[in-house]
């Protein structure tokens, strides 16, 4: 990867290290030597390493007449560089950078561990209507309606379980020991085995109620 591809992909990491860096340096050398002029002339430039993509966005909230957390910490940066507090401008801008980098960090791991799980999932579904099974895409299940999943398989969409199906299976419309699952923000997300869910008797049981904000996410990403 060549220096100037690097620089755009991590640009963001680099002017974050670069603010730390800077930013231990010039509070160091300001604390325990006389040089107090150099000390103040590096702090300035970890705020302005760390601060200009902020102080960029903020100029982009003013013009639309908002003013938004990033407004907020450019104008912490100014009033504390305007009464002198160099040290606690550039502490400001460096961890709020550290903090947008770090969210934006997770945000791309989630993101891309939900794409992952989303690729895992069938593209197709067995849905009840009516007496009989149909079997339509994934993306056309609603909410409400009542999709088979048969041990072994992966769940074709998010969903909570009602039960074991035995009522169908004893008219030979599916196999025994089918699950039954409402599809609605629930407990259970696309693509998981049900041989991986605990099996209890015939019935699917799960208790990760966390799995309801990632439930949001996956129906987000998958239309």
């Amino acid at each position: 990867m060549k220096p100037k591809q690097y620089y755009r992909t991590h640009r963001k990491a680099i002017h974050t290290a670069t603010s730390g860096l800077l930013y231990a340096t010039g509070w160091s050398v300001g604390a325990v030597t006389r040089f107090d002029d150099i000390g103040v002339a590096v702090l300035l430039a970890a705020t302005l390493v760390g601060g200009y993509d902020v102080a960029k966005a903020a100029l982009y909230e003013l013009r639309e007449r908002t003013v938004g957390i990033k407004t907020l910490v450019t104008m912490a940066a100014i009033g504390a560089i305007g009464i002198g507090e160099y040290w606690e401008a550039a502490a400001v801008v460096f961890l709020f950078s550290l903090g947008s980098y770090l969210e934006g960090r997770t945000m791309r791991k989630t993101r891309a561990a939900l794409t992952e799980l989303l690729e895992l999932a069938p593209d197709t579904a067995l849905v009840r209507r009516d007496d009989d099974l149909v079997e339509v895409s994934a993306f056309d299940v609603e909410p409400g309606d009542v999709v088979l999943v048969r041990p072994g398989e992966k769940l074709p969409v998010d969903g909570e379980v009602l039960g074991e199906n035995r009522d169908e299976a004893a008219r030979g419309n599916v196999m025994q020991n089918v699950a039954v699952a409402v599809v609605t923000v629930g407990l259970l997300l696309a693509g998981v085995l049900t041989s991986v869910v605990h099996l209890a008797g015939g019935m699917l049981v799960h208790e990760g109620s966390v799995l309801l904000v990632i439930s949001n996410g996956m129906r987000l990403l998958r239309h």
